[in-house]
């Protein structure tokens, strides 16, 4: 298996086809994090931590060490601390490759006192203060690049010592973070948090709501759905339509039908509204609080809006946490 790693890790060194960094996200019960993971200075370990990810080894994990201006740690444990035995071997050490452990960077555990270098399977940190006496034994190989206020929450939480026969864990939250899903994603992938208003800044009156509905898994279709109020011959009109998708991409293409008679209200009766195909909307997350909607319709033509967002999650904060 670390013959395959090593291929694995030469062909993606090599390859131009490949890109050198590899951005994951990191869906928590305290919030997301996007890491950036350097596939040209740890070609080995990225290639070793997205297998763990393609294999949704993280999901229901917990961040069960804990310890403030120093370290959060996964990899290992689930919320009722059972251990998740690791499914490769170990990797070896690429710990001389110019990546330090200062705050915001992620390198993997190791077992062993002193650290067995050659000791890397599943069970990774996130440094949250500056660690340079690490940088001897502990492979960095990515940072934070997003969501550094969940990094924040996560380090300063109450922690204490948990004693579970026959384990002790010491530096263990009161409430641990659970990590939901990890999944590879470029750009800025279309995500529950994106649920909210989002508005048309050149054109008041004009916007979207959208919705994005899952069950709770990143292996599972999500649901994408979007219901939008324009103007056209100086009357309103709504458009809906959802789609199934999977989570990765930062663009989803929605199916849409025009609704005619009052959406709301006392004179909202579902049996008394015209449907009819509109067309198409295409709606693309930029950042925390931009997208672009792409609509295509037979009858209404095409083009292009940027969109701001209006509302947010009642737990986001800020941008910094998306």
């Amino acid at each position: 298996m670390i013959v395959r790693f090593l291929l694995a890790a030469f062909l993606l060194a090599s390859t131009s086809a490949w890109a050198q960094v590899r951005t994951v996200w990191m869906e928590t019960t305290y919030g997301p994090m996007q890491l950036e993971l350097d596939q040209a200075a740890a070609p080995i370990t990225v290639a070793n931590f997205l297998s763990y990810v393609e294999d949704g080894f993280f999901d229901g994990l917990i961040f069960q060490r804990v310890i403030e201006d120093f370290i959060i740690q996964s990899g290992a444990y689930d919320e009722r601390l059972a251990f998740r035995e690791p499914t490769y071997p170990p990797i070896a050490s690429e710990t001389d490759n110019g990546l330090l452990n200062v705050p915001g960077s992620i390198a993997m555990a190791l077992s062993g006192n002193p650290p067995n270098r050659a000791s890397a399977t599943s069970q990774f940190y996130i440094n949250t203060g500056v660690n340079d006496f690490l940088d001897a034994d502990f492979t960095v190989f990515g940072e934070v690049v997003g969501g550094l206020g969940v990094l924040d929450r996560i380090q300063s939480a109450r922690t204490g010592t948990l004693t579970v026969f026959p384990i002790q864990f010491s530096d263990f939250p009161a409430v641990p973070a659970r990590i939901v899903w990890v999944f590879e994603a470029d750009g800025f992938p279309l995500v529950p948090r994106h649920t909210g208003s989002w508005f048309d800044p050149a054109n008041p009156g004009r916007g979207l709501n959208v919705e994005v509905a899952n069950p709770g898994q990143a292996d599972a279709d999500a649901t994408l759905v979007i219901y939008l109020y324009d103007f056209f011959g100086g009357e309103q009109f709504w458009l809906a339509g959802n789609v199934n998708f999977d989570f990765g991409p930062s663009e989803v293409t929605v199916p849409m039908f025009i609704l005619d008679g009052p959406q709301f209200g006392d004179d909202f009766d579902p049996d008394d509204r015209n449907i009819e195909e509109w067309g198409t909307i295409t709606f693309r997350v930029t950042g925390c609080s931009t997208a672009v909607m792409t609509y295509d319709s037979p009858e209404f033509g095409s083009g292009e809006r940027p969109l701001t967002r209006l509302t947010r999650p009642n737990d986001l904060d800020s941008c910094d946490d998306f």
